[in-house]
């Protein structure tokens, strides 16, 4: 449950580094 929760946020939070660095949007994708 913990790890399904987990996953959503840095779903969330690298769709929110892609909206505000969209020019580093390819990186954070290759990081995670």
């Amino acid at each position: 449950m913990v790890t399904y929760i987990w996953a959503i946020l840095k779903i969330k939070l690298n769709s929110i580094l892609v909206d505000f660095f969209p020019s580093f949007s390819s990186t954070s994708n290759t990081r995670i």
